[in-house]
């Protein structure tokens, strides 16, 4: 019996001892992990520091350009009455982004529709019913009697005048656009064929925010035009007062034409524009 207990208490000395060697030799092992340097990464040369903060100064530029230009009141210059190359050109050399409306063909320019090719901010001109028979003589105007078939077929006919167009304002319309249904006729042959309506409010009994409505569709409208009197000095004080409005709603639509005396009205306010953000109408 004594024996047997000499012989356990020897076996459980010679477990214990070799525990302790291994827990010792484990850490042994890991204090030599421990003792590895950790891997030395190459440092950037003098060149690429200069060259990484160039960068990062460039984007923060950027950023906060992006967002004061967001921050900007928005304006949106629409320009009608374009038939001819000249006057598209005049636009073009403006320093500033204005939109030009071109006139389907008509008979000062059969081929008013070329003007639009390599374009990717215009308008479509749509000339609508007046209550003056003087206003009505453009050529193919939409009267507020046509029929529905007629109506269709001249849309689909500037569909094909202009494959890339997205937004069409109407020529005159003060007969047409106060008649709700014929309104409502052409909102939705338009919606059908890819466009959108911008009413230029020619006048103040227009039924489009009425028909934009029932269809559940956002009302593009203009909010007046900068040019019904032809002196530089009227029209900057037109302008002034879109930069008002602009600066309390947060953005304005204002229609003019390219009379010299616009273009120029144009020219000299443009250190007005410097504290908003004119944009195209496809971007309001």
């Amino acid at each position: 019996m004594f024996i047997k207990c000499i012989i356990s208490l020897f076996l459980l000395l010679t477990i214990a001892t070799a525990s302790q060697v291994q827990v010792v030799e484990s850490f042994g092992t890991n204090k030599t992990l421990l003792q590895k340097k950790a891997p030395q990464f190459k440092k950037k040369s003098k060149k690429q520091v200069r060259e990484h903060r160039v960068v990062k100064k460039a984007l923060k530029k950027k950023r906060r350009k992006t967002a004061l230009k967001a921050k900007k009141p928005k304006v949106v210059i629409i320009i009608d009455d374009i038939s001819h190359k000249w006057q598209l050109q005049q636009l073009q050399r403006l320093p500033f982004k204005v939109t030009p409306s071109i006139f389907p063909p008509n008979r000062m320019n059969m081929k008013s529709n070329l003007l639009a090719k390599g374009l990717h901010h215009f308008m479509v001109h749509l000339p609508l019913e007046s209550g003056s028979k003087k206003m009505n003589s453009m050529y193919k105007t939409l009267y507020a009697n046509v029929s529905k078939r007629a109506m269709q077929k001249r849309v689909e006919e500037i569909r094909r005048l202009f494959p890339n167009a997205h937004y069409v304002n109407n020529h005159t319309g003060s007969k047409f656009t106060k008649d709700y249904l014929a309104s409502k006729k052409l909102y939705v042959t338009l919606v059908k064929n890819g466009f959108k309506f911008v009413d230029s409010r020619t006048t103040k009994e227009s039924k489009i925010a009425k028909v934009a409505k029932f269809y559940k569709q956002r009302y593009l409208k203009s909010d007046f035009f900068i040019d019904n009197k032809l002196s530089v000095a009227a029209i900057k004080s037109q302008i002034n007062k879109g930069l008002r409005l602009a600066a309390k709603r947060g953005y304005v639509v204002m229609i003019g034409h390219p009379h010299l005396q616009t273009l120029k009205a144009l020219r000299q306010s443009r250190n007005r524009f410097r504290s908003y953000n004119l944009i195209y109408i496809d971007e309001l």
